[in-house]
């Protein structure tokens, strides 16, 4: 149900793998090691989340957006104060590089999912995910943005089988609406 994690890494690094113009080479080293180390941790909590979603039963991209929050975190804490020295956009570009990652498996599982089973789970741990990182980058950016930002897109969640399941409970909270006013 994953898209192959070589594939998903090759995209996503694509476009943070080169540094900004003008940059030093410290610059350039440092955004290099901050990119190869997230798609190691990232590498790490995909084979933990796996073999963790069989013993918690849930959905492994449930248990993979919980571990890249702790991933996101201790960056946040440990590393990039330390790298933000030699490379001001050092916590922005693990940022986005962990919310570019889990973005490609959802996107993945959204297109292949045939039924509604774990849906909720999933996007309730995405949409946490999402809103981490997005409070994370504005604690620490603001509102000010750079190139990079172009790259924080929010995570689209439209599978027909969702939009179908949405449209049922509109429909269902619009009769119980309608009841109600009936009755009062």
């Amino acid at each position: 149900m994953r898209l192959p994690l070589k594939y998903c890494v090759l995209v996503c690094s694509f476009q943070l793998n080169e540094s900004p113009e003008g940059s030093t080479s410290e610059s350039k080293l440092v955004h290099l090691l901050i990119v190869r180390s997230i798609h190691a941790a990232y590498k790490q909590a995909l084979i933990s989340s796996d073999g963790r979603s069989e013993t918690e039963f849930k959905h492994p991209l449930t248990i993979l957006a919980n571990e890249l929050k702790l991933v996101a975190e201790k960056e946040c804490t440990v590393f990039s104060p330390i790298l933000t020295k030699y490379y001001p956009e050092a916590q922005r570009v693990a940022l986005i590089f962990l919310h570019m990652l889990y973005g490609k498996q959802l996107e993945l599982f959204l297109e292949r999912t045939d039924h509604l089973e774990n849906s909720k789970e999933i996007l309730a741990a995405s949409n946490n995910f999402e809103l981490f990182i997005a409070q994370k980058l504005y604690s620490v950016y603001g509102a000010a943005g750079s190139s990079f930002s172009n790259y924080l897109k929010p995570y689209m969640v439209a599978s027909p089988h969702l939009l179908f399941s949405n449209g049922c409970m509109l429909d269902m909270r619009m009769s119980w609406s309608g009841q109600n006013v009936l009755l009062g």
